[in-house]
């Protein structure tokens, strides 16, 4: 796959606002964002999971993930991250994700994180 083809990011349990924003955003760096379930994000690039309640972990949701999307990393984005959350930082390791990110998103720590967890050689701007 060259730097120039559109690559997918699954997102799940998102609401339709942020999948929006998602899209708006990643989609002037050759991504295409999909709405879907664990089976659906098969040969995703990246799966990114919004997480109400992160202390309670992801369980059953990592385990569909890891069991349907194959390699894909995970991002997981939450409300109640704070916002000077580490991408590949503490919150990450304890749930098992690639990385985690605070909501509200901030469009710039988006495209970075996209950037440094699966498309380092894609035109992310």
């Amino acid at each position: 796959m060259t730097s120039t083809a559109t690559r997918r990011v699954c997102v799940l349990g998102c609401d339709r606002a942020t999948l929006e924003l998602l899209s708006e955003w990643l989609s002037g760096s050759d991504i295409q964002v999909d709405e879907g379930a664990a089976p659906s994000c098969a040969r995703a690039a990246l799966v990114i999971v919004d997480v109400p309640y992160p202390r309670q972990g992801l369980g059953a949701v990592l385990d569909d993930l890891a069991a349907q999307a194959g390699s894909a990393p995970v991002l997981a984005v939450s409300a109640t991250f704070h916002e000077s959350v580490e991408l590949r930082g503490e919150a990450a390791r304890s749930l098992g994700v690639a990385g985690v990110l605070p909501k509200p998103l901030q469009r710039e720590a988006l495209l970075a994180a996209v950037k440094a967890l699966v498309l380092p050689a894609a035109r992310v701007s």
